[in-house]
């Protein structure tokens, strides 16, 4: 699998959001997704990688799912080995960054 950071991908999606990305900041390289398990540093890159390809819906942009089709693609151009569990982590991944910015949102909007 390729390596190279998703810095550039991050810092466009969490641009306007209040809450911090994954690394903790924007560190571009210096800080690193606190604890980063071995067995996760696939599912982060992918993650970086399609995190612009989020399906959103209504007049609000309520965050619903990420594109299947752009995570399987990423997982085989990247030539990921065990392709199920990345997907998943992926998955489960960018719900919590989802329902972080819900969150945000709601409380946002009731002020």
């Amino acid at each position: 699998m390729i390596k190279e950071p998703p810095c550039e991908v991050c810092k466009e999606f969490f641009k306007k959001k209040e809450v911090k990305p994954i690394c903790g900041g924007f560190k571009c390289g210096k800080g690193k997704v606190e604890p980063l398990l071995v067995e996760n540093e696939d599912a982060i890159f992918i993650l970086g990688k399609v995190l612009n390809q989020a399906i959103y819906v209504g007049m609000n942009g309520i965050p619903v799912d990420l594109n299947h089709v752009a995570i399987e693609q990423a997982l085989e151009r990247y030539r990921v080995e065990n392709k199920e569990d990345c997907f998943d982590k992926v998955l489960i991944a960018w719900h919590h960054i989802a329902k972080i910015n819900q969150a945000n949102y709601k409380a946002k909007s009731s002020k």
